[in-house]
């Protein structure tokens, strides 16, 4: 199975306005200087302990990185904050086995719930400041639309919960996903149109 680095290699490199777009090298689901901030701080949630709930020796393992807005003017990210695509795969993979695995008896829906969709809201916060389009984008992207939909649809149980963010993220989600589609169609209909043959000449 390859690792972490050699599926990293998948991910795609695009150009923007500024130059090339970054290439995230962040090969862990939070980069280390925020898993080690939040740690300090007591800021990591109880979906990123162990199995017992007490702190993790080694914290990065299963710390998630939180959405942050981007400050303003701001347009260029450190590599080393952004995930390559197949982390962040892995990431959506980690997330949906919370909802499926996490006792709503033990803990507060509500609490998972909101967990889970800050951080869906990370990973594509990161998808759109690299501009991937990759396979595996497709398919992580896809993954996040269906656990949004899963945390949407648990969320109408609960009326003091307000879905209109939600919603906002998931119609954000649908238009990334939506735009890499047609990217792609475009990209794949440019290389596969017929060559011109030139006509044969005419016969003296």
């Amino acid at each position: 199975m390859a690792s972490a680095a050699q599926r990293a290699e998948e991910s795609e490199t695009h150009i923007s306005k500024f130059g090339a777009w970054p290439q995230g090298t962040c090969l862990s689901m939070c980069p280390e200087e925020e898993a080690h901030r939040r740690f300090q701080e007591g800021r990591l949630s109880r979906f990123e302990r162990g199995n017992d709930g007490k702190l993790l020796g080694d914290h990065v393992s299963l710390a998630i990185k939180e959405y942050t807005r981007a400050a303003a003017g701001k347009e260029v990210v450190a590599a080393d904050l952004l995930r390559p695509a197949p982390v962040l795969e892995q990431t959506v993979r980690h997330l949906l086995r919370l909802l499926c695995e996490v006792d709503p008896a033990v803990v507060s829906d509500g609490e998972l719930l909101e967990f889970v969709a800050d951080r869906l809201r990370a990973v594509h916060q990161d998808v759109v400041l690299q501009n991937l389009t990759c396979l595996i984008t497709t398919r992580l992207l896809a993954g996040s639309i269906r656990a949004l939909l899963f945390i949407e649809h648990r969320l109408r149980s609960n009326p003091a919960a307000s879905s209109f963010l939600l919603r906002q993220q998931i119609i954000g989600t649908l238009l990334t996903l939506d735009n890499i589609f047609a990217t792609r169609a475009h990209t794949i209909h440019r290389i596969s149109a017929p060559i011109p043959v030139p006509a044969p000449a005419p016969a003296p």
